[in-house]
C-alpha cells in the first residue's frame, strides 16, 4: 500500500550520496554543496584549456568573466584590433578568419561551444591576428587580458593548457599550408568534407550527414577558393554519387570515395 505525504507534512529532505570517507554510522556526512562548481566554473570545466585546474581557481576565474551575446554574422573581432582578452563559446559557433596579401578572406576554424578563443592576442598584448564571427546567435564568456595575464602569474598551471591550445592551432596551422601549397581544390575540399564530418556527422539512411549548415560560400572560405570553384567540384562529388548539398545540409554518402580522393597529393 502507497503511503500518501499529508500536506501539513514539511517534504523530505534528499538522501545526500556517500562520499570520500564519510562515516554514516557517526552520521559525518560530506557536504557536497561545497564541491559543487558554479555553472560558470563548470562550464570552463569542461572546456580543453581550463579542465585540469583546481575549482578554487575555476571559482575565482568564473568570477572575472563577462557575459556577451552576438546575432549571427555579427563580429566579434577584427583582425588588427586591440586584443581584449579571450573568450569562451557557452553556446552557438564562432568562424575565426584571415586575409590572404590579395584580400580574399579565408575561414581558418569553426568553433562551437567549450572552445575558447582569442589566447594569442591575450598573452602577448599584440593586435589580433584574425578575425571573429558568429555563425549562429552566439553567447560568450569573455575574461579581459590584463585579468587573464595576472590569473596566468598567480596560477602558473593555468599555462598547461593554453599551451596545449596552442599546439594544436600550429598544427592546424601547418596542416592548412600544406593543403593550400601542395593539393588542388577537389582534394582539400574531400578532406575539409570528411573533416567537418568527424566533428559534426550523424549517421541517417542515406549517409553521414554533417549536423551544421554549411554554405557554399563558407566552403570556398575555408578553402581560400571561390564559390563557384566549390560548386564545380560539389558537382562533380554529386555526379559520383559521393555528396549532396541541400539548402546548406551536406551529406556524405560514400565516405570511401573521398578518403580515396583525400589520400591524393
Amino acid at each position: 500500500m502507497s503511503v500518501r505525504q499529508r500536506a501539513d507534512e514539511p517534504e523530505a529532505a534528499p538522501l545526500l550520496r556517500p562520499r570520500g570517507d564519510c562515516i554514516l554510522g557517526d552520521r559525518r556526512v560530506a557536504n557536497e554543496n561545497r564541491e559543487t562548481p558554479s555553472p560558470i566554473a563548470d562550464l570552463l570545466r569542461n572546456t580543453s584549456v581550463f579542465h585540469e585546474v583546481d575549482l578554487a581557481v575555476l571559482e575565482k576565474i568564473a568570477s572575472r568573466t563577462v557575459s556577451r551575446t552576438y546575432d549571427r554574422d555579427q563580429t566579434i573581432f577584427e583582425i588588427g584590433s586591440a586584443s581584449d582578452g579571450i573568450y569562451v563559446i557557452r553556446n552557438g559557433r564562432v568562424g575565426i578568419s584571415n586575409l590572404f596579401a590579395d584580400g580574399k578572406e579565408i575561414i581558418l576554424n569553426i568553433l562551437e561551444k567549450n572552445d575558447v578563443f582569442g589566447e594569442v592576442g591575450a598573452i602577448d598584448g599584440l593586435p589580433r591576428t584574425a578575425s571573429a564571427v558568429a555563425m549562429e546567435d552566439t553567447s560568450l564568456l569573455h575574461l579581459d587580458a590584463v585579468v587573464f595575464r595576472t590569473l596566468i602569474k598567480d596560477h602558473p598551471t593555468l599555462s598547461y593548457g593554453f599551451m596545449s591550445v596552442l599546439c594544436s592551432r600550429i598544427r592546424w596551422t601547418s596542416d592548412l599550408i600544406e593543403d593550400t601549397v601542395f593539393r588542388d581544390t577537389r582534394t582539400r575540399l574531400a578532406r575539409r568534407l570528411l573533416m567537418l564530418a568527424d566533428l559534426y556527422g550523424m549517421q541517417t539512411e542515406d549517409g553521414v550527414r554533417i549536423n551544421i549548415k554549411i554554405s557554399q560560400d563558407h566552403l570556398g572560405r575555408m578553402l581560400g577558393v571561390s564559390r563557384e570553384s566549390i560548386s564545380k567540384e560539389g558537382s562533380y562529388m554529386k555526379y559520383r554519387h559521393a555528396v549532396s548539398f541541400k539548402h546548406g545540409v551536406i551529406t556524405i554518402h560514400d565516405r570511401k570515395y573521398l578518403e580515396n580522393l583525400a589520400s591524393l597529393s
